[in-house]
Order: C-alpha cells, then sequence, then structure tokens
C-alpha cells in the first residue's frame, strides 16, 4: 500500500490498484466500494488516529468504523488499521479485524 497526502486528503492506493480517498472534514462523502456498492463515509481526526464511518448502501444496514493510527514500536514504524463491522451479515454482533502494515524502512 501506499499513502499519499496533502492537509485535505489522504490516498491510500493498493497493491491491487485500489484508490481510497479520505477527506477528513467530517462530512458526508459518497462514492463506491468496489466497482458497484454506493458508500458514504465520514472521515475526521481524532487526535492522532484518522477515524472514518462508512455506511453501505444496500437492503440490510451494514456500517464499519475503520480507525489509521502509526505506531511506532520494537518493529519500527507501523500503520495499524482496526475495522470494526456492525449490521449486514454479522446482525447485532460486532466483529472488528486489525491490519498492520510494516513502514517500508522498518526492521523485520
Amino acid at each position: 500500500m501506499t499513502i499519499d497526502g496533502i492537509p485535505e486528503a489522504i490516498v491510500l492506493t493498493y497493491n491491487d490498484r485500489r484508490v481510497v480517498r479520505l477527506l477528513p472534514d467530517g462530512r458526508e462523502h459518497a462514492g463506491l466500494a468496489g466497482t458497484s456498492m454506493r458508500v458514504t463515509r465520514v472521515t475526521q481526526w481524532d487526535d492522532t488516529t484518522l477515524v472514518t464511518e462508512i455506511q453501505l448502501d444496500s437492503r440490510v444496514k451494514f456500517e464499519i468504523e475503520q480507525t489509521y493510527h502509526v505506531h511506532d514500536g520494537e518493529y519500527g514504524l507501523q500503520l495499524v488499521v482496526t475495522s470494526r463491522f456492525n449490521g449486514g451479515p454479522f446482525g447485532r454482533e460486532t466483529r472488528e479485524i486489525r491490519r498492520v502494515y510494516d513502514g517500508e524502512n522498518s526492521s523485520n
């Protein structure tokens, strides 16, 4: 993943060429997930953590909260992305997935 940014936007480009543009202004922004599913995102900074709330526009209510936080630990700089899923196929349960990306110059 490559991360680029300016104060108005953070752009995540994945190795499969997917691009996600996050606008941390606290307002709703509509877009697409994949090739056809409509999504609405609200993104803002909470201190040093970027928080984005995502609603998928489908017949079943499905919400995702993602947080992006840079951690400087024993393995060097890491981006920790935590996704919490509510609704949809999970019903009332909340499911959490955490992904950790090592920085380019981090030791393995």
